[in-house]
């Protein structure tokens, strides 16, 4: 079988016949490179650089999907974004059936259990609805769902003219965290989050689900969803290190102080040391602003936690080795561990978080060793594409990935992309006028007035305004109001993220105030977006506990000395990596086209990097404007400059201009002998 007729005959006829359009010379590159990949090349890892616009998804399903079929293998595709897994579940995979590349095979969206209802839930709270008749609405809704997702309920309801669950709803409906098996056997959201282990030909889920179940099967404990398909595709790579802090981190909640004091009973010494970490705890979870969200545990707090784990030991009788550890046994001897490994500076790495419960966290300082095991272990089953628009920041792009993800044997592809930054994105950066500072209220007379008021009324569509202060946000949203220049205010917090992102892109002329949720993974085409403001450049807090581990690991993996320069050049290849997140939720699109406003005067300072962004954005082709005085004139003329953009962009790309395609042939005799099962029982 000629794989690579058959991969360019499905773009050519299939995929061009359901757009309507020819395919990209890119989009079929892209796909033949993944071709290459799977069937010829002995790597196991491979990493593409592709920017948003180029078709990337396709480029990377259609030959996955042929090599998993013809593999007898199947296909776990991970995100970062619940927007990507819906994108991916409910557009890109349905879209690909009506193209008949994909079949009848068996697919599932395996998101957190919260997404899912269960039956015994709805049974046991029928009272807590606001009336009766929502709660007979409800039930007969849920008796015609086969997943259990909320937004299939949503549906459902909603055929039958009646109100979508609100969230009170759904917290009584939603599996919770803590919750094991229904009892019930036909339990929609428990028998389909069952069917995660029953080897659907795709899976789709979240990089969480993914490094959860890898860690799960180390600790013997039943994973979640299918870690040896045969092919994982990691999507929003850039995102896959962070995800996997948030899976390794342990942590202390409030709740297991409270369980200390129980345990106390007339031990004055132990329950004056709870309540001193208690009152911290609460205290730093009540600070609702500040520069960090994680928080150095300072000498009084080590004190404090020192005598809790004395005085516990001492009241359960626990035994220790001589190195202090604990030999498990008695009520508390997770508490006791968890404390011994916050204490072990020399091998974890610990703090209090503020912006999400009341509790310490701790992670061991070898997390970026655990994290390569992580992906080597995942290569060794299974083939691995990691993909990412924004994968690197440096021009020796091989050489960064194998420093900072710890790999060295892999395949690596970068894509041009299809925009053009002088015709579509209208950048300025001011030279004054706006300094960033800790006085919040400082900032925002200067960025509505000279920002955010005239490019409401020099555009139509709508404005994403991007904070890495909370307190900024609220600040900006408390001095426009919930309307601004005959345009709707919308801020986040005010619903959850997937309600905001529906009321912003429904409403084409609004402005949502928003942080971190909306950097990555949201997208919105067409005139319901048309200028992006970055408040300020999105560095790192040099402060916070886990960027000084991160920043001094880069030094050591890329043979840095841990100098004070070398730390801030990590740090501004992070902030980088941030910003150019921020940037691309303007151009979602060929057609797309408005400004990007960054009120950060330090661009102009005195000071390298000032120097150093201006080129970075030079090289992308961007041009800099200093003011919005062209801004009228950039709107006016941007759709007749974009479209000789694309006839010419369609040119060049057109499926003729094709060259050096890789040969790629199959035969039956070569399927991969991968035995799933003696994998499975041999982990």
């Amino acid at each position: 079988m000629d794989i690579s007729n058959q991969i360019i005959g499905s773009f050519s006829q299939n995929v061009s016949s359901f757009y309507n359009s020819n395919p990209r010379k890119s989009q079929v590159e892209i796909a033949l490179d993944v071709a290459n990949f799977l069937f010829n090349s002995p790597k196991r890892i491979m990493f593409i650089e592709a920017p948003v616009g180029i078709g990337k998804t396709l480029g990377v399903l259609i030959p996955s999907i042929l090599y998993s079929r013809l593999q007898r293998s199947q296909i776990t595709y991970a995100t970062a974004t619940k927007n990507l897994q819906d994108q991916i579940f409910d557009s890109d995979l349905p879209d690909l059936k009506r193209m008949q590349i994909l079949g009848d095979e068996k697919k599932v969206l395996a998101m957190g259990k919260e997404n899912y209802f269960c039956i015994v839930n709805y049974q046991n709270n029928r009272e807590k609805f606001k009336t009766s008749q929502r709660a007979v609405d409800i039930g007969m809704a849920i008796d015609k769902c086969y997943t259990g997702l909320r937004k299939e309920l949503d549906q459902v309801l909603k055929n039958a003219s009646k109100e979508e669950t609100t969230d009170h709803e759904w917290d009584i409906l939603k599996i919770k965290s803590d919750q094991r098996k229904c009892k019930l056997n036909y339990c929609p959201g428990h028998e389909y989050r069952n069917s995660f282990q029953k080897h659907p030909f795709i899976t789709v889920t979240n990089h969480s689900q993914l490094i959860q179940t890898r860690i799960n099967i180390d600790n013997k404990i039943p994973g979640i969803v299918s870690v040896y398909p045969g092919l994982v595709i990691i999507d929003e790579a850039h995102l896959f290190n962070d995800n996997y802090l948030s899976c390794a981190q342990e942590q202390l909640s409030i709740e297991d102080f409270k369980k200390i004091s129980h345990f106390a009973k007339d031990n004055l010494r132990l329950k004056k040391a709870a309540t001193q970490i208690k009152k911290k705890l609460i205290k730093l979870s009540k600070q609702k602003y500040g520069l960090q969200t994680r928080h150095t545990l300072v000498y009084e707090d080590r004190v404090n936690l020192s005598i809790i784990r004395e005085e516990l030991i001492k009241e359960e009788s626990f035994d220790t080795n001589r190195n202090g550890e604990v030999n498990v046994g008695g009520q508390v001897d997770e508490l006791v561990g968890s404390i011994y490994k916050i204490l072990d500076t020399n091998n974890y790495i610990s703090w209090i978080t503020s912006d999400n419960g009341e509790k310490i966290q701790f992670v061991t300082k070898n997390i970026f060793d655990d994290f390569e095991k992580l992906i080597k272990e995942l290569s060794a089953y299974n083939k691995i594409i990691f993909m990412s628009g924004t994968l690197t920041s440096t021009n020796n792009s091989e050489e960064e990935i194998k420093s900072i993800w710890g790999i060295s044997n892999f395949e690596y592809k970068s894509y041009e992309s299809p925009f053009s930054p002088e015709n579509q994105i209208y950048l300025c950066l001011p030279k004054e006028g706006f300094k960033v500072t800790r006085n919040k209220d400082r900032m925002v007379q200067p960025i509505v007035i000279n920002c955010i008021q005239p490019i409401c009324r020099q555009i139509k569509g709508g404005v994403l305004i991007l904070s890495n202060s909370l307190e900024l946000k609220d600040k900006i949203r408390k001095d426009i109001g919930n309307t601004y220049e005959n345009r709707n205010v919308f801020s986040q917090g005010d619903d959850n993220v997937n309600e905001l992102s529906k009321k912003f892109k429904r409403d084409k002329s609004s402005i949502l105030i928003a942080s971190g949720s909306f950097k990555t993974g949201f997208s919105v085409k067409g005139e319901a977006l048309q200028a992006v403001v970055i408040t300020s450049l999105p560095f790192p807090v040099k402060d916070d506990p886990f960027i000084e581990l991160k920043v001094s690991e880069y030094c050591k993996r890329l043979k840095m000395t841990p100098t004070e320069d070398n730390k801030f050049k990590i740090s501004y290849d992070i902030m980088l990596h941030d910003l150019e997140q921020s940037i691309g939720r303007l151009i979602r699109d060929m057609g797309d086209y408005g400004v990007i406003y960054i009120t950060d005067s330090r661009i102009y300072g005195r000071n390298n990097y000032g120097a150093n962004l201006q080129r970075w954005f030079l090289d992308k082709g961007y041009v800099i404007h200093n003011n919005l005085m062209e801004l009228s004139n950039f709107m006016a003329n941007a759709k007749n400059k974009i479209h000789r953009h694309i006839q010419q962009y369609n040119k060049e790309n057109n499926l003729n201009k094709l060259k050096n395609i890789p040969q790629i042939t199959y035969s039956p005799s070569n399927r991969s002998k991968l035995n799933r099962t003696f994998i499975l029982k041999k982990k």
